[in-house]
């Protein structure tokens, strides 16, 4: 049996990192960080708040923390910061999977 030194194997399995030898690149198979979760959070609200606005006619930020207040401005700059940041990061989410062999392949697209 060949040596998979540098690859996960089936009956091995590793769920932190893994180097791809084709690439020679890292690809991490963990969970999402911490700020990921907080932008993918922000950036619902968000979205939740701009749904509301459109169709309701109703600003829940506004609702809540006043007409543009200090809070309600701080809010709306960490949901924009949010979106900017899934933006650059979001192609990264969904780069590579991992088939049942180990091996890194591009998804279709």
């Amino acid at each position: 049996m060949a040596d998979y030194t540098d690859e996960t194997r089936v009956d091995e399995p590793r769920t932190d990192v893994r180097r791809d030898v084709r690439r020679d690149e890292v690809v991490r198979r963990d969970s999402l960080t911490g700020l990921d979760w907080t932008a993918l959070i922000l950036t619902i609200v968000g979205g939740l708040n701009w749904g509301l606005i459109g169709i309701f006619d109703f600003n829940l930020v506004a609702a809540i923390f006043g007409s543009m207040s200090i809070l309600s401005r701080i809010i709306y700059a960490l949901v924009g910061l949010s979106a900017l940041y899934l933006a650059f990061v979001s192609p990264t989410f969904c780069k590579k999977t991992t088939t049942r062999a180990g091996t890194a392949s591009r998804m279709p697209r």
